[in-house]
């Protein structure tokens, strides 16, 4: 009886099905690792995007509502100069305004020298050196208006007398001059920081300034006429024009994980109004002087 030798092959796998079958589950870890990474990384780019566009609406949102609430549209020099890449605007903070006195002949060269005025009324106004009062001091008559920071003001028997130490008043006097208290906001574009502040006061401290955007790329201001024609600076004496509206750019560039990097920008637009657009929108602020300064011949 013949018997059947025993087979060679074994129960269990060969190296070469047992090298097949790695390379197969490599192939498979491979692609399912690139499937993931590529996941991943849309999803960083996608929260990354939805972050900056959030921070860039959130800060053209308090840009634009600082600017409709300035009063008459009133673009101002303090905190920052208004120019292309930083603004000023003024507030009334009430609504109650005083006519202003001037004390000896209209031809004089004193009110323009001097750092403090009288008014006619009774202002309930608390005003000190360490906490001022920011008093717009405005003249119709040249289309002129400059911000003050008054730290004492007290009756007096002409009216009520408001002292600015350290500067003058700046403007010629004139017979329909007025004043009223006011709240200066500025924003201004720092590009080596990369942000955009927003200051609420006569000048930047670090107690009223705050930052209002980072990962600021980019930061335009356009002033345009009535003609639709943009300007890089606001209408001045030297550059009238009636301002109809203002075009602000923001430009935000966030770099985030993986090497993403997402750019967005937005351009917000603010309209003067009709009450924007009466004689006193038209004015133009001047900076603030030195006691020291003069203005020269008033006529």
């Amino acid at each position: 009886m013949k018997t059947r030798p025993p087979s060679s092959k074994s129960g269990g796998f060969s190296l070469l099905e047992a090298i097949i079958a790695l390379a197969l589950l490599l192939i498979l870890f491979t692609v399912v690792t690139q499937v993931l990474g590529t996941s991943l990384r849309n999803q960083t780019h996608l929260t990354l995007q939805a972050d900056v566009q959030t921070r860039l609406k959130r800060a053209m949102a308090l840009i634009t509502e600082d600017l409709r609430n300035s009063s008459f549209g009133l673009l101002g020099s303090e905190p920052y100069p208004s120019g292309p890449q930083s603004i000023s605007m003024v507030s009334m903070a009430g609504t109650a305004v005083y006519p202003v006195v001037q004390l000896s002949s209209p031809q004089s060269n004193d009110f323009p020298n001097q750092d403090n005025f009288t008014v006619i009324g009774s202002p309930n106004w608390s005003c000190s050196a360490s906490s001022p009062c920011l008093l717009t001091l405005l003249s119709p008559a040249s289309s002129e208006a400059t911000l003050l920071p008054v730290d004492n003001a007290g009756p007096t028997g002409n009216g009520e007398l408001a002292v600015h130490s350290g500067y003058a008043n700046t403007l010629c006097y004139s017979s329909q001059m007025f004043v009223f208290r006011s709240q200066a906001v500025g924003y201004e574009y720092i590009p080596s920081a990369q942000v955009l502040l927003r200051t609420v006061g006569f000048s930047p401290t670090s107690s009223n300034t705050t930052v209002a955007a980072f990962g600021v790329s980019g930061f335009q201001i356009s002033y345009i006429d009535a003609n639709g024609v943009a300007h890089s600076q606001p209408p001045s004496t030297q550059q009238p024009y009636a301002l109809a509206r203002l075009a602000i750019t923001l430009t935000m560039r966030e770099q985030g994980a993986f090497g993403t990097t997402v750019t967005r920008q937005l351009t917000g637009f603010v309209e003067m109004s009709q009450q924007q657009k009466n004689s006193l929108g038209q004015a133009t602020f001047v900076p603030a002087q030195a006691s020291s300064g003069s203005k020269g011949s008033c006529q």
